[in-house]
């Protein structure tokens, strides 16, 4: 369990060992599911005064599994550096919001992984392995590799089976005004950023900036 910052890996460690005190598994399994998260830099084996790490393709991790919180935090170096040093076998689990904590330096790995996600379009084996296993059932929305038009689509088709965006936030209704904002934010969208500040939601409220950079808004 790893985070991009102290910060990030602190909340990591807690929201894990509050979620495996809620299992209903045995004792066994819940023993061996970890609880305390670090740093990429610290997991890697950051060297002082140096860009190069302890880990990399010479000398990997040991690892079977990596999950990565605030992944949109992670820069094009610092993934590349880890994706270097994972061995062959181990699995890799990025989990963020594409949509804020961008990362520092160069780069928006999470955000151009997830470009793509929306609509959701899954192969036909992928719903049909979920359906075997969850009992849900998905619309098979994209086309298997072989019918697709250029290699182009066929890579984002595969990378689809991949990405799961969810979408039903917990932390404000969808109908809020903080949630018009958002996809309006995100979208790009200048008129609809309007148009929230004139529907006249009551979780949102409007200060006016009086500095010269701020007269077109």
């Amino acid at each position: 369990l790893v985070a991009p910052t102290g910060k990030a890996a602190a909340r990591l460690s807690e929201s894990i060992r509050g979620a495996v005190a809620k299992l209903e598994v045995p004792d066994a399994v819940r023993a061996a599911i970890p609880r305390e998260a670090s740093t990429v830099h610290r997991l890697l084996g950051a060297r002082p005064d140096s860009r190069h790490f302890r880990h990399h393709a010479g000398n990997p991790l040991a690892l079977d599994l990596l999950v990565v919180d605030e992944a949109s935090m992670v820069d094009l170096d610092l993934m590349a550096a880890l994706l270097g040093a994972l061995p062959a076998h181990a699995r890799l689990i990025l989990l963020g919001d594409k949509d804020q904590l961008a990362s520092v330096e160069a780069g928006a790995v999470l955000g151009d992984l997830c470009e793509h996600a929306l609509p959701p379009r899954y192969s036909p084996a992928l719903c049909a392995d979920l359906a075997r296993l969850t009992g849900e059932t998905l619309d098979e929305a994209i086309a298997t590799p072989d019918v697709l038009e250029t290699q182009d689509t066929a890579d984002r088709g595969r990378l689809a089976d991949h990405v799961v965006v969810l979408q039903k936030s917990y932390r404000f209704s969808a109908d809020s005004g903080i949630g018009a904002l958002a996809r309006a934010c995100n979208a790009g969208d200048r008129q609809a950023l309007r148009a929230v500040w004139k529907t006249g939601y009551r979780d949102i409220a409007w200060l006016k900036l009086s500095g010269p950079e701020d007269r077109d808004l």
